[in-house]
């Protein structure tokens, strides 16, 4: 056999490998686990007694006015889980 028969062996090999792993990994079919939602911050400052007198900009209060949810997922058929994390 010669060096270039060699590496196209090869290459299909790994070809049928890719192939054959790609078909039996989990189709993942999410399911609800936990939501969980965090205040602003703004909000949290205030509650705990911080003065907020003094001057924000406006940037600054909105990034601090933004609450965040966290939702978390999981597969019941290979158990990996994925956390979405969004601000608004």
């Amino acid at each position: 056999m010669t060096l270039l028969a060699g590496l196209g062996m090869a290459g299909i090999a790994l070809v049928v490998i890719v192939l054959l792993t790609a078909a039996f990994r989990c189709k993942h079919m999410w399911e609800f686990v936990d939501k969980t939602e965090f205040p602003p911050p703004i909000e949290t400052a205030v509650k705990n007694g911080v003065n907020l007198t003094w001057g924000l900009t406006t940037w600054q209060r909105h990034a601090m006015s933004k609450k965040t949810v966290v939702i978390v997922l999981r597969c019941p058929k290979c158990g990996e889980s994925q956390i979405l994390r969004e601000t608004h």
